[in-house]
């Protein structure tokens, strides 16, 4: 009896030994099919791995797409504030023309309008691919984006010769009522006076056209939307137009220094 209870003991060992060497074996076996992915014959294996990395990739992707529909949202409001600036600062420019004004608004407001339109794309987009047409489509709001800031900064350079020149204006007439009321002390110094004045005029009269042609010029363009020919003449008219600011701003330089020049001569 005794010998036959050993030898069921003997048994029951040598089966949990096996069991527990099958465990061991099967835990070593799964690790190294993990690790190594072309041994992996098995295809409920091969299946586990694709459903891991297809749910790794669509984290990954829900991700980008959060992160590029964030900072399309803030790039969108950004222009949108800028624009609004800009339309505010038109409105109050004092003498440019309501047509001009209208012109200039018209076009900001239609970029605002683009713009929020591609705020909706870019919060409706439920992938990449669908974010990338909106940014696209952004980039094309850029293009108007970048004609109409040059524009306003033409037009309130423009604005700001125009104001200066009635500034001057009324001190040339002040200077002219003075010229007439006073006594000079030689004929020669009443006529350099004089051709000083008419050079004065002369300036004037040529920087307020340089500055309604400036804005004449640039009032009607309109974005390349990638269009490589507009964009070339876009750039020249805008080229020509900051010429004929600078051209109006030395014109203002010039009678100033002239204006100082008459002013010393009637003070002798």
């Amino acid at each position: 009896m005794n010998t036959s209870i050993i030898i069921k003991g003997a048994s029951v060992a040598a089966v949990a030994s096996l069991l527990f060497t099958a465990s061991t074996f099967a835990q070593v076996g799964k690790t190294f099919l993990a690790t190594h992915p072309k041994i992996a014959s098995s295809t409920a294996m091969q299946r586990a791995i694709r459903v891991q990395n297809r749910m790794a990739s669509s984290t990954a992707s829900t991700t980008i797409t959060a992160e590029l529909k964030t900072r399309g949202d803030d790039l969108i409001n950004q222009r949108i504030q800028s624009l609004n600036a800009l339309s505010t600062r038109i409105q109050s420019m004092k003498k440019l023309s309501d047509s001009s004004k209208t012109a200039l608004t018209t076009s900001i407001s239609s970029a605002i309008a683009d713009l929020n339109n591609y705020k909706t794309e870019v919060d409706n987009a439920t992938s990449t691919a669908g974010l990338r047409g909106a940014v696209s489509s952004i980039a094309n709001s850029t293009r108007i984006y970048a004609l109409v800031i040059p524009e306003t900064q033409i037009v309130a350079a423009a604005d700001r010769v125009l104001n200066v020149t009635d500034s001057l204006n009324t001190i040339i007439a002040k200077i002219s009522s003075r010229l007439a009321s006073s006594t000079i002390s030689t004929a020669s110094s009443t006529t350099e006076i004089q051709t000083v004045l008419s050079t004065v005029n002369a300036k004037i009269a040529d920087a307020i056209t340089q500055a309604n042609k400036a804005i004449s010029e640039i009032t009607g363009l309109k974005p390349d939307l990638g269009n490589k020919t507009i964009a070339a003449s876009n750039k020249a008219t805008l080229k020509d137009a900051r010429t004929k600011i600078v051209a109006a701003q030395k014109d203002l330089n010039d009678v100033r220094q002239g204006i100082g020049g008459i002013i010393m001569g009637l003070r002798k």
